[in-house]
Parts: structure tokens; sequence; C-alpha cells
């Protein structure tokens, strides 16, 4: 949103496109909101809040139908889904190290052939002349190995992250107040979110944070904290939901190192904050 809203401030012209209650674009949203001098198409691939998977194939054919250059964010996909670029309709496909564990600090972009970018840093002509200055060649280095193990681990390491999440997912359909958010069937296989709203109001996703990590169990808040101040989430607001359930959204990621007992380990933690947040019913006096 911050590179986005410098370009604003640098006067070029932006169009926000909405979602729906799932989080997904409506390509018909896409194809109305092009117009002559639109030169650029920015999607996320997989959304790091809520988890729903973008219609990529549609949007990115929409964009190419009307000569706009496309591009995706596909930080939280590579790694986890195949990310072929000769099939998928995209210009320009950014992915990052850490996501797949490798080395902080290095990340890759695809740039279909034919297509010419400003360079970023002018210089020494590093890294084919769009980002000139001397490589961190450890980390990238480490990134290398890191991709190259995803992708061999990726036929069995997926499905074994989806039957994860959807555990989690159907062990915590019965809690009061919870409400899952995102899409299911157009999913990361590794992510699972949720909102937990009390009838009272009062429940932030930093309070059930806080919660989590005094159990030992880390997990994120989708709302962010700016200068000690809660916001309720963009991503949720722009989805439907009110304030206080945008105030209390939740995010957990599960990994290669997570198991089934973590995951109902981590079900159980999350009903016993539960508990603890949850009004209690005042007793009447006799």
């Amino acid at each position: 949103a911050q590179p986005v809203a410098m370009l604003e401030q640098w006067g070029w012209q932006v169009t926000r496109l909405p979602v729906d209650s799932l989080g997904r674009v409506n390509p018909s949203d896409l194809k109305a909101a092009l117009q002559a001098n639109t030169v650029l198409v920015s999607v996320i691939y997989g959304q790091s809040e809520v988890g729903t998977l973008q219609p990529i194939d549609e949007l990115g054919q929409i964009a190419r139908e009307q000569g706009v250059l496309f591009h995706t964010d596909a930080v939280q996909v590579a790694g986890r889904l195949s990310i072929d670029v000769q099939r998928l309709p995209v210009d320009l496909l950014s992915i990052s190290s850490h996501k797949i564990y490798g080395p902080m600090g290095a990340g890759a972009l695809y740039i279909r052939p034919g297509v010419e970018l400003v360079p970023l840093i002018s210089g020494g002509g590093q890294e084919s002349r769009l980002r000139s200055g001397t490589q961190a060649l450890p980390v990238i280095a480490g990134f290398g190995i890191a991709a190259e193990l995803a992708a061999a681990q990726m036929l069995t390491e997926t499905p074994r992250l989806i039957r994860l999440r959807d555990r989690m997912f159907d062990q915590l359909a019965d809690t009061p107040y919870l409400i899952a958010t995102g899409s299911r069937d157009y999913r990361l296989p590794h992510h699972v979110s949720f909102c937990l709203t009390s009838p009272t109001g009062g429940v932030t996703g930093k309070t059930i944070v806080r919660q989590f990590n005094q159990a030992g169990i880390g997990i994120s808040a989708g709302s962010a904290c700016h200068s000690g101040k809660l916001s309720p989430s963009p991503i949720l607001l722009a989805m439907g939901y009110n304030e206080p359930a945008a105030l209390a959204g939740i995010r957990l990621t599960l990994g290669r190192d997570t198991t089934e007992a973590d995951v109902d380990w981590t079900v159980m933690v999350l009903k016993q904050i539960w508990e603890r947040l949850m009004p209690q019913p005042e007793l009447s006096k006799v």
C-alpha cells in the first residue's frame, strides 16, 4: 500500500479494485477499470492476511488482451504451489527468499522477455543493470539452495500442509464467535486465519496474540499497530467486516516442522484463551 501511495504523491493515477467477502478480485471489475492510459496491473497472488488466492490466470489474461503489463506478488505462493511463468499470463512476478526458508535480504523478480524496466539503482550494472551495487553472494546462494529444496519437497509437503490446515479449520468450526476469513476453496496451503469477535466487543488481535505468546505459540494479528494505536485491518474492512471484527483478525501459518500434535495443541490453547476472554454470565442473586 505504501509504494502505491507514494506513486499517487508523484502524480500517478491509481485505481484500487474492490474484493468480495472472501477477498477475491472479480475479473470483470478489472476489465471495467482498465483505461487507455493504464500501464500496470499489480495483484497479490496469495494474500498474506486471509490466505485467499487470486484468479491470476483470468486477471493476467485480461491485462494481456488490453496490452497492459501484469505483475503479481507471489511471495506467499512460491515453494507451496507450482508457478509456471511460461504458462501464467504474467509479465513480472516477485518472490522472496525468507518465505521459503532461505536467508533474509534476497528476492527474485521474473521479467518476461521483451519487457524493459528503468533501473532501480544505476551504477555498475549488476543484476542485469536493474539494481547496481555489490551483491550479497552468500545470501543469494542460500536463496538458490532454498528454492531447490522447496521445489524438491513440494509434491509431498504441500498436501501435508493442506491436511494440517483443514484439520485446524475443522477443529475450530464449533468455536463460538469465531469467523474463518478468506476462501476455503482458493487458499494458500499453509494458511489459517479467522476473527474472534466478542458479543460485548473489546477483544482485539493484539490481545489474542499476547495470550498465545504466553503459551509459547507464535501467531500474528491481522491488524496493524501504528504508533501504538491499533487500527482495524484494511483487508478485512474491504471484505465487508465491521470494525470490531477487523480489529480481531488472527492468522497462523504452518511450516515444515508443524505436526498434527502442534495443530491439536494450538486449537486447545485457543479454546482455553477464548474461554478466559469471553464475558461470563452474571450469577443471579438469591
